[in-house]
């Protein structure tokens, strides 16, 4: 109801556990078990597309999100 009458595509990222364990290791900011945690946040969210974050860089990603964008 909020986006009612916007163009929205809804990007989901994902990657594998061990992956996401080793990025919160890497941000000092943060404190250890979030990731585990957060695993199951979005079950049931629907998205347009999602991506594997371990397989993919953030400027590939980017770039499929900005051509989806465009053919909106």
């Amino acid at each position: 109801e909020v986006f009612g009458g916007l163009a929205v595509l809804r990007v989901g990222l994902d990657c594998d556990q061990p992956t996401l364990v080793a990025r919160e290791r890497g941000r000092h900011a943060r404190w250890g078990g979030l990731a585990a945690a957060s695993m199951s946040v979005h079950d049931g969210w629907t998205y347009d597309v999602r991506f594997d974050t371990t397989q993919l860089s953030a400027s590939a990603i980017a770039r499929q999100v900005t051509e989806r964008l465009w053919a909106m």
